[in-house]
C-alpha cells in the first residue's frame, strides 16, 4: 500500500514538472504579436533579448544571422516606417507560424511585402526562426527587406 501510494506521489511530481516546462516553452499569443510590434514595427533593438535567445538560428531571407546582426537588424528597421498587419497565425506548443504584410515606407520608397515566419521557443526565448518576405507591391526594390 505505501509502495504504491509513493509510486502515485512521485508520478504526480513528474507530470508536474513537465506540465510546468511545457507551459515555458509554449508561445503565447501576446508573446507572438509583442515581438513583431516592438522589434518589426516599432524597430526597438534594445528588446531583441525580451524575445531572442543569444545563441538562436536566425534566417533572414534565406540570410544566416547571429543575435549581433539581427540585433544591427532590428536597429535598421528603427529608421524606417513599418507597419505589420497579420493575417494568420498558429500557434502549437513551442512552435508559431505566421503569415502577415509588412508595410515599408523608406524615403519616397514604399513597398509591401508578404511575409510568413516560423520560430521555436525554449526557455521562454526564440532558438529558431525563419523568415521569408516577397514583395507584393511598390516601388522599394526586394533587397530592402535584406540589406542592412
Amino acid at each position: 500500500m505505501i509502495k504504491s501510494s509513493l509510486k502515485k506521489i512521485y508520478l504526480l511530481i513528474i507530470c508536474m514538472s513537465l506540465v510546468c516546462c511545457k507551459k515555458n516553452n509554449e508561445i503565447k499569443e501576446d508573446f507572438f504579436k509583442n515581438l513583431f510590434t516592438d522589434l518589426v514595427q516599432n524597430g526597438e533593438y534594445q528588446k531583441v533579448g525580451n524575445y531572442f535567445s543569444s545563441h538562436a538560428k536566425i534566417n533572414l531571407d534565406g540570410k544566416l544571422l547571429n543575435y549581433e546582426e539581427f540585433v544591427k537588424r532590428v536597429q535598421w528597421m528603427q529608421k524606417r516606417d513599418m507597419k505589420v498587419d497579420f493575417k494568420q497565425a498558429i500557434i502549437s506548443g513551442n512552435k508559431a507560424a505566421s503569415f502577415h504584410y509588412s508595410t515599408i515606407k523608406d524615403g519616397d520608397a514604399s513597398s509591401t511585402f508578404k511575409v510568413f515566419a516560423w520560430m521555436e521557443l525554449k526557455n521562454g526565448k526564440v532558438i529558431n526562426f525563419e523568415h521569408i518576405a516577397l514583395k507584393i507591391e511598390g516601388n522599394a526594390p526586394q533587397s530592402v527587406v535584406n540589406d542592412f
